[in-house]
């Protein structure tokens, strides 16, 4: 498209050219992709040339789809205004918009948000679709799972593909075929491709909330006391990763039923659309699930942690038990030691014998031998 040229290396901007420097980078994240879906092909165009093709929404014969990625409130505010946008719209798109699965319906086109989540499980990310008949834009911040299944598989793009290349033209699977396929225009194949490749991702991740609920259920009583303290924070891992899902899923059902309702699908799409509620219901029913493998599992290690403290009570019970029993036989021997131990003259200390000594030293043995034998009777040593 365009003719190449040479840069020269230019010194290291400083004050207030490093700041126009970092606005200048900041404003080339702006990626502005317009695909022809009847041809095939796709061309990467500035936000001023985009501007310009706002007659597409209006097209009849040819199928567009245009792709802005990273738009700030700037670049919404001027295209809410060259392609006649309600005003709504620029809160809708914009960056303070919190994000969330909605749809919106306007005279000739509408509104379809939908919330997927990153490979980091982190905050959802939205992809918004502002559709006409002819005619699509989709906005983003990133290339989520279906976002990036509709574009190598559909569109036969990906994003290294427009560094190399200006423009080019699909020779992998034509997107006409979407429209053969589903029986129904090219643009409601694209968004509805979006929301079950979205779903279909909501149920990998059900699937793995599930095998993890599973794998914490199975070790939940796991007598070893290394893994016992790692099982704590997996436990709570999975409990997040069950509570973002229920999160994602459970504003699809709203948002599936306005779109239902809204008149906007052709007959033939609306059945595809009437088989994603059932889908929606089969991983609200899963979520379900796991939340009890996880309630059981969480009741199972309370139980063993309690089970291995009044355990290890007992213990401490026995062992204390031992040492009174001990201390209970040599308590006499203690105390004749401590009396006769004061300069108190034996009884019958004054005649030349062992007796009275020896008489103390047998009765102090006695009771030892006796006490030992009846705490051994009541198994107390």
């Amino acid at each position: 498209m365009g003719n190449s040229c040479r840069k020269k290396l230019k010194p290291k901007p400083t004050g207030i050219e490093e700041m126009k420097s970092k606005e200048n980078s900041e404003k080339d994240n702006l990626q502005i992709i317009l695909f022809n879906l009847n041809q095939n092909s796709y061309q990467s165009f500035s936000l001023s040339e985009a501007l310009s093709l706002n007659y597409l929404k209006e097209s009849e014969d040819e199928s567009w789809i245009m792709l802005l990625k990273n738009t700030n409130d700037d670049d919404l505010l001027k295209i809410i205004k060259s392609f006649e946008l309600h005003p709504i719209i620029n809160y809708e798109l914009g960056s303070t918009s919190v994000n969330q699965n909605q749809f919106i319906s306007f005279d000739d086109y509408f509104l379809l948000s939908i919330n997927d989540f990153s490979t980091q499980l982190s905050s959802p990310s939205t992809v918004k679709l502002l559709i006409w008949k002819k005619f699509m834009m989709i906005f983003c911040t990133e290339f989520v799972y279906a976002l990036q299944e509709i574009l190598k598989n559909y569109l036969n793009y990906t994003p290294i593909q427009q560094a190399e290349s200006d423009s080019s033209s699909a020779n992998e699977r034509p997107t006409l075929e979407l429209e053969e396929e589903y029986h129904c225009s090219v643009i409601e194949a694209i968004y509805y491709k979006i929301f079950e490749l979205t779903l279909r991702h909501h149920e990998f991740l059900a699937q793995m909330v599930e095998e993890e609920a599973k794998m914490c259920l199975q070790s939940s009583n796991e007598s070893n006391l290394r893994r016992r303290l790692d099982y704590v924070p997996k436990l709570s891992v999975v409990e997040k990763q069950l509570i973002f899902m229920k999160d994602l899923i459970k504003p699809k059902t709203p948002v599936l039923l306005d779109l239902l309702h809204s008149k906007k699908l052709s007959q033939s799409m609306s059945y595809y659309f009437w088989s994603l509620k059932s889908r929606i219901k089969d991983v609200k029913r899963k979520a379900k699930s796991c939340a009890e493998l996880l309630k059981n599992a969480e009741h199972i290690y309370n139980s063993m942690v309690e089970f291995d403290i009044s355990k290890n009570n007992n213990s401490i019970s026995e062992s204390m038990k031992y040492f009174s029993a001990i201390s209970t036989m040599f308590l006499l021997i203690a105390f004749v030691d401590g009396a006769f131990g004061m300069n108190i003259s034996l009884p019958g200390g004054d005649e030349d014998n062992y007796w009275p000594l020896a008489t103390i030293f047998l009765f102090c043995i006695a009771d030892v031998v006796i006490l030992f034998a009846w705490f051994k009777l009541k198994k107390w040593i």
